[in-house]
């Protein structure tokens, strides 16, 4: 082989490199996103979820100059959404904004059809939100002692509402039902709204909704009877915790974002940065805080959201296999 020839032979290696580090995961990261982004949410259009995720979509169209949008798969306790992100490529324009049990409930469902720790990459935490137990208005009780004292006394009168089996407002009532002693019907539905509306209807007695339903309590519409949290929230400080009649209750959702399992490291953490700019924004912090009962996450990374994701199906299945609580 000639010097020429060689010469040839390494300009054609330096060109088949360049050529490769053109189309690998860098590249592909550099040129992302090129077209719309799916977020998939497994509740209906008008839950906190929900407006949630379009606020949260409507940044991230800002950040990442792309259309992001919001495509509502309701049912099944967020399954048939989640099942559908765990089948969809992962080149990170389809995403699932989900909550924290409900991706939990493998115990409460045999069958469950996605593994929520290994069919999807964890991308960042969004928001962190408690909840508000709720009555109806014909309850004849008016603060959180006399409603446990109401149920204890005659449990099998009443019902209470979820946004379906295995959600986290359906686990927290369990968990609440469990601390004071009764066993309570359970009226499932396909979302907190649906809900809310038959509580409002007084077709069902009570249930674990959002803060962002205050209003019908301060209208008389509804009773509002405690905050599920740790703390009292700024938005209802009037509202006492659950755990101050029943020490150490607390019961909590977060939204996280995820992507389909094996979703490129570079692809993962140019979301998981976009998303954390949005979180700060001015927009998102004041619309959050409209809703009230939110606390924003901040600087989450995807290892830290994978942590934490392992961390709380761990707490939760232990809640579900104590309450023996089943589809």
């Amino acid at each position: 082989m000639n010097r020429w020839t060689a010469a040839v032979l390494q300009l054609f290696a330096l060109t088949l490199v360049s050529l490769v580090s053109l189309t690998g995961p860098g590249a592909m990261a550099q040129s992302y996103p090129s077209k719309p982004i799916r977020l998939v949410v497994g509740f209906p259009a008008g839950s906190t979820t929900d407006v949630v995720a379009r606020v949260l979509a409507a940044g991230l169209q800002n950040t990442l100059k792309q259309s992001v949008v919001v495509e509502n798969r309701p049912g099944a306790s967020s399954m048939i959404a989640a099942t559908n992100v765990a089948a969809a490529p992962a080149d990170g324009y389809t995403l699932l904004f989900a909550t924290l049990p409900t991706l939990s409930t493998g115990t409460l469902n045999e069958k469950l059809p996605i593994d929520p720790i290994n069919d999807f990459t964890p991308v960042a935490q969004v928001l962190g939100a408690q909840f508000m137990l709720a009555g109806s208005a014909d309850l004849p009780a008016s603060t959180l002692v006399e409603f446990i004292n109401l149920l204890k006394a005659a449990p099998a009168k009443y019902q209470y509402g979820s946004s379906g089996n295995g959600s986290t407002i359906h686990l927290s009532a369990e968990l609440f039902n469990r601390g004071i002693g009764v066993d309570v019907l359970h009226v499932p539905y396909k979302g907190t709204s649906e809900a809310v509306q038959d509580l409002l209807g007084k077709k069902i007695n009570y249930a674990f909704i959002g803060l962002e339903n205050l209003q019908h309590v301060r209208s008389g519409a509804l009773k509002g009877f405690a905050v599920s949290g740790a703390k009292r929230d700024p938005v209802a400080p009037e509202l006492p915790t659950i755990s101050e009649a029943l020490p150490g209750f607390t019961a909590a959702t977060t939204m996280l974002v995820f992507g389909p399992k094996a979703l490129p490291r570079a692809i993962t953490d140019t979301l998981n940065q976009a998303i954390n700019r949005v979180l700060v924004s001015d927009e998102f912090v004041q619309k959050a805080k409209a809703l009230g009962g939110l606390i924003i996450a901040t600087n989450s990374t995807p290892d830290s959201t994978r942590t934490f994701v392992r961390d709380e199906i761990n707490r939760w299945d232990a809640i579900v296999k104590a309450s023996k609580l089943k589809n």
